[in-house]
C-alpha cells in the first residue's frame, strides 16, 4: 500500500538525521550510512535517478549544514557517507532483485507444474474414456493413417488393435464411402471446420467383408502452436438400428401375407410415373382379379382368402412373377391386384409388355 506524504517525509526525516549524527560523531564511521541505502531500498525508492539524486542532494547539502560546521575534515567525511549510503542501497537492491527473480521462478515453476498436472489429468480422462467407451474411436495422422484404435472399435471391425496400427483408416470403409470421408478430412485439415459429424451412415467393412453401418463424428487436434496434429474420430454403430429401419421401411410399403408392394406403394409409384410421363407417351393400367377370390373373401370376411393367398407356392406369388422377376408394377390392395405397364410412346409396345 502506498505510503502518505507525511509517512514519506517522517522516513526521510529520519534517514537525515542518522547521516548528520555519522559525521558529527567524535569516532567516525561510514557504517551507519549503509543502513540509511538499505531502508530506501526498502521504502521502494528504486526509481532510476533515485539513488543519483539522493547523492547529489546530500553532497550540496551536507557541506553547509549547521550542525556540521566545525567538524574536522568535512568534505572527506561526506564523501566517505555518500559512498556508504550508496554501497547500502546496491546491495539492498541487488537483494531485492534477487528475491524478486526468485519469487518469479517460483511462481513460473508453479505455474509449469500446474499446467503438467492439468496435463496429465486431461490425458488420463482421455485415456479412460478412449478404452472404456462403448463406441468406436481411432487416432490417425493428418493423411488417415491409423495410430491406435480402441477396444470398441476393434470389435466392429473384427480385428485386434495390432493389426489396425499402420493401416489407412480409407481401407476400412466402402470404396463407395471414401469419397465423402476424404472431404471431411480435407475441410478440418484446410480450417474450415474445427469438427464435424457426417450426417449419412457409412459402411464399415469387417474382416469377413460384411458391412457395418456407422455415424462418423470427426475432431481435428491442434498443438500449442495451432498446428493440426493427429484426427480423433468416433464411430458409431448404427447397424442393427439401420435394418430394421430398412425392414420397417419394407413392411410399410409390402403386404405382409404376400410379400407384394401394397396400395401405398402402388399408389405413390404410379403418381410419379405420371408425373414423369411425356404428354405423347401413353400408360396401360391394368386391374387384375383373381377368378372367384373376391366371391370366397365376401362370403367368409376375408379369412378363406387370406388362407388361400398364404399357401406356398399361392397364386398371389405366381401372378407376382414375370419372366422370372418380381413384376415392379404389381400390388395388392384387398382382395385384388393392380399392375401397372410402364409409360410407352406407342400403345402397341405397351399392350406387348
Amino acid at each position: 500500500m502506498p505510503a502518505s506524504r507525511v509517512e514519506i517525509e517522517r522516513l526521510l526525516g529520519a534517514l537525515l538525521e542518522t547521516v548528520l549524527n555519522t559525521l558529527a560523531v567524535g569516532t567516525f564511521s561510514p557504517d551507519p550510512a549503509r543502513e540509511v541505502g538499505k531502508r530506501l531500498v526498502a521504502a521502494r525508492f528504486t526509481g532510476e535517478q533515485s539513488l543519483s539524486r539522493t547523492v547529489e542532494l546530500l553532497g550540496q547539502a551536507l557541506p553547509a549544514a549547521p550542525e556540521l560546521q566545525g567538524v574536522d575534515d568535512l568534505a572527506r567525511k561526506v564523501v566517505s557517507v555518500l559512498g556508504a549510503v550508496a554501497a547500502g542501497y546496491a546491495a539492498a537492491l541487488r537483494a531485492l532483485t534477487l528475491e524478486q527473480q526468485e519469487r518469479v521462478k517460483h511462481a513460473l515453476l508453479k505455474a509449469v507444474q500446474d499446467a503438467e498436472h492439468r496435463l496429465r489429468f486431461s490425458e488420463a480422462k482421455f485415456r479412460q474414456l478412449f478404452t472404456s467407451s462403448a463406441v468406436g474411436i481411432t487416432i490417425s495422422d493428418l493423411d488417415g493413417t491409423l495410430q491406435e484404435a480402441n477396444e470398441a472399435l476393434c470389435e466392429i471391425v473384427g480385428e485386434p488393435p495390432a493389426a489396425l496400427a499402420g493401416r489407412s483408416l480409407y481401407e476400412l470403409f466402402h470404396p463407395d464411402d471414401v469419397a465423402p470421408l476424404r472431404m471431411a478430412y480435407r475441410e478440418l485439415v484446410d480450417g474450415r471446420n474445427t469438427r464435424t459429424r457426417l450426417t449419412q451412415p457409412l459402411r464399415l467393412i469387417d474382416k469377413d467383408g460384411e458391412p457395418a453401418w456407422t455415424y462418423l463424428a470427426i475432431s481435428l487436434l491442434n498443438d500449442a502452436d495451432g498446428e493440426p496434429t493427429p484426427h480423433v474420430t468416433v464411430v458409431e454403430d448404427v447397424t442393427t438400428l439401420h435394418l430394421l429401419g430398412e425392414r420397417l421401411g419394407h413392411q410399410s410399403l409390402h403386404d405382409a401375407l404376400t410379400g407384394l408392394p401394397n396400395q401405398q406403394f402402388f399408389i405413390s409409384t404410379l403418381e410419379g410415373v405420371l408425373g414423369r410421363a411425356e404428354r405423347s407417351s401413353r400408360i396401360t393400367l391394368c386391374k387384375i382379379d383373381l377368378d372367384g377370390l373376391a366371391v370366397i373373401n365376401d362370403g367368409s370376411a376375408g379369412r378363406s382368402g387370406t388362407s388361400f393367398c398364404s399357401r406356398p407356392p399361392d397364386a398371389c406369388s405366381r401372378l407376382s412373377t414375370a419372366k422370372g422377376r418380381r413384376s415392379r408394377g404389381s400390388a395388392r390392395t384387398s382382395s385384388r391386384f393392380s399392375s401397372r405397364i410402364r409409360p410407352q410412346r406407342r400403345a402397341s409396345s405397351a399392350w406387348r409388355q
